[in-house]
This record gives structure tokens, sequence and C-alpha cells, in this order.
């Protein structure tokens, strides 16, 4: 199943007030003032999804293939669509799969809910929402009393539905969970497209005054989403560094991704990745790599503890890394380096055990890794590590009320493991299973 209300088919807007520069400021002044003067009735409004619809394929390159139906909604009966669209594309088995993950890592605190708080979350947020399974093109019909506003919205959701008749939305994600690496890239670049046809429409056909070039000019990732098109947001602050990060980075990333590609290959070399998108965060924070055809590593796990059950598995990445470190600091590239990872938890009745694997570019870069690692370990699980030696493989272990505690670096990877059983922690280091 596949759930892409958030980072694809909805618009999630924060009118942020950390603008960085005076001339940042007179932008969304201005674009503000427009807002204001045309849902007064004093800026010209003439709305046509045809005429729309026709810039779009003649700015992206790419003509729709068939039509649909566009939904207009109350703010309220949007709200009741939204929740009924994510108990059907996020189910409570996937949730309760990420949320323990989330957990156990230490992206989530105890007793968050990932279901409950993405939920709100997005019902708050959400203003245009493509369905995919349907075809149909929902926005809430407030916006049409703004025509700039309105246009931005639409065009969003329309060249999200030219990617789904294009390049097969649902096909291009598979199987892979929402907070998975490998989906997040890709999501990266269907939300940095469409924001960036929405962009290159703002500057071209209303008086917004912005541009793609604005994610590279002095503008903080919350005051880039500010020029998206949803009012009446309701603020971040309080959210999960997971869940807001998870939630933005498409739209923030993605923009500076397919900037990069459009100065390389134009609209030719954008409608190409598309069909060839990244398969890493990795290559979307740094396009370079993209474009020299670096890829992860391939890299599996072999032990696996007797009588349990795998319950989840997956890639965490550069980008998620980067969160897990940062805590609710601002977000510093400490995984820069990274070459591939995976995990998988185990579950045997109440017990669980999270095996988890990385491996790095250079040595220098998993050293420095495993540093900030085991330092962030220490401070959020509050365990004290002691140096261990079995078969010749040094490792240091720890035990705290979140759990036990294992990890090791040898080369360029690094191998940690948390479990709940004490026993299963025993066998595990005196078996000396370090993959």
């Amino acid at each position: 199943m596949v759930f892409q209300l958030t980072f694809l088919s909805s618009e999630i807007i924060i009118f942020s007030q950390k603008i960085l520069s005076e001339d940042s400021m007179k932008k969304l002044f201005l674009a503000v003032l427009i807002i204001f003067l045309t849902m007064n009735g004093l800026f010209p409004s003439e709305i046509s999804v045809p005429r729309v619809k026709e810039r779009i394929e003649k700015i992206g390159g790419i003509k729709f293939k068939t039509s649909f139906e566009i939904d207009f909604m109350s703010r309220n009966k949007f709200s009741a669509y939204i929740g009924k669209y994510f108990d059907k594309t996020y189910p409570a088995d996937v949730s309760k799969k990420e949320g323990k993950f989330l957990n156990i890592m230490g992206f989530l605190k105890r007793g968050q809910s990932l279901n409950e708080i993405r939920k709100r979350v997005i019902k708050n947020n959400a203003g245009g929402l493509y369905d995919e399974n349907s075809g149909k093109l929902i926005i809430i019909n407030e916006f049409m009393n703004s025509d700039p506003v309105f246009k931005l919205v639409l065009v969003h959701e329309l060249r999200h539905a030219l990617q789904d008749q294009h390049y097969n939305i649902s096909r291009m994600f598979g199987s892979l969970s929402d907070f998975d690496d490998r989906k997040l890239a890709k999501l990266a670049v269907l939300e940095g497209d469409a924001m960036f046809v929405m962009s290159r429409y703002a500057k071209e056909y209303t008086p917004f005054p912005v541009s793609p070039e604005l994610s590279t000019s002095g503008y903080s990732s919350d005051s880039l989403l500010s020029f998206s098109p949803v009012k009446f947001s309701h603020n971040l602050d309080n959210v999960p560094s997971i869940i807001k990060n998870n939630l933005t980075m498409p739209y923030v990333q993605g923009l500076k991704f397919m900037l990069a590609v459009y100065r390389r290959g134009k609209w030719k070399g954008i409608n190409k990745v598309l069909s060839n998108p990244p398969v890493s965060t990795e290559q979307i924070l740094h396009p370079k790599k993209y474009f020299k055809g670096e890829i992860p590593v391939s890299v599996s796990i072999v032990y696996k503890p007797d009588g349990y059950s795998i319950f989840h598995s997956g890639t965490i990445g550069e980008f998620m890394l980067n969160i897990l470190l940062a805590g609710n600091k601002e977000l510093v590239d400490k995984a820069s380096g990274w070459g591939g990872d995976t995990f998988n938890i185990y579950i045997n009745g109440n017990s669980y055990v999270l095996l988890w694997k990385s491996v790095w570019d250079k040595k220098e870069y998993c050293s420095r890794f495993f540093t900030d690692f085991r330092n962030f370990t220490e401070e959020l699980f509050s365990v004290s590590y002691r140096k261990g030696n079995v078969k010749g493989n040094p490792f240091l272990a720890g035990k705290s009320k979140s759990g036990y505690l294992f990890i090791r670096k040898v080369g360029k990877t690094v191998f940690y493991m948390k479990t709940n059983n004490r026993k299963e922690i025993n066998t595990f280091i005196n078996g000396g299973y370090y993959d």
C-alpha cells in the first residue's frame, strides 16, 4: 500500500517568520499584500482551468493524456476526506511497524503515537490532493476566491496528475514504507518537480514574486515553504522532528535538487529524472552523486535471533540519520559520507531485537559518525558503555531503562544492536555474531 497524501499529493504550508534577509521580507510582504488585494476584489481575478493546464504543459514539456475530475470541497468536508484517505492508504499495521522502528531508534519518544500525530498534521495542513487511486483532484473551495492562491494550488496538483499519467506513481514506490530512505528520495523528486513547476508558473503568470532560485537564496527551510499556496496552516513547532522533517524535506530539498537538474539539463533533464529517480536521499542532498551514478552499496545482515520473526526492515539513509543525530537542534549533515545501510527488527512476544548495519565511503567518515552516534545513544538512552572483546572482536555494550545496546566499528562499517531482552544480547555477544 502506498501512502502519498502528505508528501506527494497535499500542500504542506508553513507560514514562517524565519526570513533571513531584508530583501526576503519585502518579497514575502508583497506576496501577502497581493493575496489581500485579490481576496478583497481589488485585484483582477479570472480562473480558467483549461488555460492553466495548457500553461503547465508548456512549462513542463509534457501533455495530459486524459481528462480527470476536479472536486472542490469545503474545508470540513476536505478534512473528513483526508482522514478517510489517510486510514485507507496508511493502514494501522504499517503505522505500527514504522512507529516501533522510530521509537526503538530514538526518533520518537515513548508514548508518542506516529499515527495520531501524523494524521493530525496532515488534516490541519493539507489544502489540495491528487488521489492517484481515483484519478480525482480535490481542492478546498475557499481558494477559488483568491485567484493567485487557487492557481498555485491547482498548478501543483495538476503537475502531480501529469506525473501519474506519465510515470505511474504507485509503481514507482512499490512496497516501500514512508520512513524508508528510498521512498523519501522518490517523494523528493515528485514534490520537488511540482514545486519547481509551480514556482515557474508563479514567476511567469502571476504577480507572486517567487522563483525556483529562492531555494538557494537567504531563505530558511520553513520560509521557503511559505510561498506555497495554502493559508491558515498550523504551526509545526511542537511536532516531533522526524515527522516534521519527513513532511517538509521532499518540498525543500526536492526543489533544490530539481533546480540543480534544471540547470544541468533543462526540462528534458527534469523529465528524464522523473523516469529514473534517485534511489537515496544522499543523491537528493548531493545532486552530483546522482549525476555521476553513485548508488548506495548493498548492505545485508546475516544474524537472525532464534525464535524471532521479522517485524520490519528498511533503510534509514543520510537524511534521516541527520534528523536522528540533530535531535531538536538545527539539522547538520553529520551523516555525509554515508554509503548504505539496512535494519531489521525481530519480534518474539514482547521481546524485540533491532539490528542495524551501516557502511561508509571512507574510514574517516565512519569514525566520525561512530563517535557522533555513540554520543547520541549515551545521551538519549542514558547508557554507559563498557568495552568488551569476544574472539578478538572489540565492541561497546551497555544497558539502560530503554534496553540493552551494542555498538561496534570495524573498517568502514558500524554495527548496532538494541533489545529489551538481556538473554538475547548475551547470546549475540558471546556468539560473536557481528556480521
